[in-house]
C-alpha cells in the first residue's frame, strides 16, 4: 500500500511504517503576499489565513505520524500580523485537537523581544502545554539562524570564561546543547514553500544534513498534495 492510500484512513500513524516517515519535519512560510495577490485578498486577509493555515498543516503532519514539526513564520512580522499571532496564540490554545494529540508548543528565536501583547499570549500558550509529550510544535518567530549561532557562541564562551567548560572539549554536541533546539533532534525533512531554493537559515546547524524538499506553492496552498509529495520524494531516499 502507498502513502496515497495511506492518507485516506483515519489511522494515519498506527498504518505508516515509522522508520520510514521523518520523525522531524520543519516547513517555511512563504508566498503569503502572491497568494493574497492571486486570490484578491487584502494583506490582512491573507495574514489571518497564513496563521490559521497552521493548525491544517498540524494535522496532516500528526496524522502522516510526524512526531516534530516545526514552523518557520516570517523573520520580522507586520504590526497586523503581530495582532493575528497574538489571537491566533488563544485559538491554538482552546483548539480541541491540540488537546486530543496531546502536543506540546515551544517557540523558537527573540519571540521575547516582541511587544508584551503577543508575548503574554505565548508565554500563555506555552505553559497551557509544557507537559503534553505526543506532538511537539515549535513556532520560529523572530528567528534567525545567524543568530541562533551567535547566542550558542555567546553561552559556551560564558561557561569557559567562568571555567565550567574546557575549549578543547567543545564539540558539535556542545553547540547543540546552547541552540534554541537543544530539546529536540535536527529535523530530517525541511520543505520549503513558494519554490524557494534556499532556506534562508532556517535551522543552519540543524538543518546541515536535512533533506530539502522545494514545494512550488505558497504556504496558504500547501495541503494535503503537497505533503504527501514531499514525504514520497523523501522516502524514496
Amino acid at each position: 500500500m502507498g502513502i496515497r492510500d495511506l492518507f485516506e484512513k483515519l489511522s494515519l500513524e498506527s498504518e505508516l511504517d515509522e522508520r520510514l516517515v521523518p520523525r522531524h519535519i520543519a516547513i517555511t512560510v512563504r508566498g503569503t503576499q502572491q497568494y493574497a495577490e492571486l486570490n484578491n485578498l487584502s494583506a490582512t486577509d491573507a495574514n489571518k489565513v497564513k496563521f490559521l493555515h497552521i493548525k491544517n498543516v498540524v494535522k496532516l503532519a500528526s496524522k502522516a505520524g510526524v512526531k516534530i514539526l516545526t514552523i518557520h513564520l516570517h523573520d520580522e512580522l507586520k504590526e497586523d500580523e503581530l495582532d493575528f499571532l497574538s489571537h491566533f496564540c488563544y485559538e491554538l490554545r482552546d483548539w480541541d485537537y491540540l488537546q486530543e494529540e496531546n502536543m506540546k508548543i515551544s517557540v523558537l528565536g527573540k519571540w521575547f523581544l516582541l511587544s508584551s501583547r503577543v508575548v503574554e499570549p505565548l508565554k500563555d500558550l506555552i505553559n497551557a502545554t509544557k507537559d503534553n509529550k505526543k506532538f511537539m510544535l515549535n513556532l520560529c518567530i523572530n528567528y534567525d539562524g545567524q543568530q541562533e549561532l551567535i547566542d550558542a557562541c555567546k553561552l559556551i564562551s560564558q561557561k569557559a570564561l567562568m571555567g565550567k567548560l574546557d575549549p578543547q572539549n567543545i564539540s558539535n554536541n556542545t553547540i547543540k546543547e546552547h541552540l534554541y533546539t537543544s530539546n529536540f533532534p535536527s529535523p530530517e525533512l525541511i520543505i520549503t514553500t513558494n519554490d524557494a531554493k534556499t532556506t534562508e537559515g532556517f535551522l543552519l546547524w540543524d538543518g546541515a544534513k536535512s533533506k530539502i524538499f522545494s514545494c512550488p506553492v505558497s504556504w496558504p496552498d500547501f495541503g494535503r498534495q503537497e505533503i504527501m509529495n514531499a514525504l514520497e520524494w523523501y522516502m524514496k531516499g
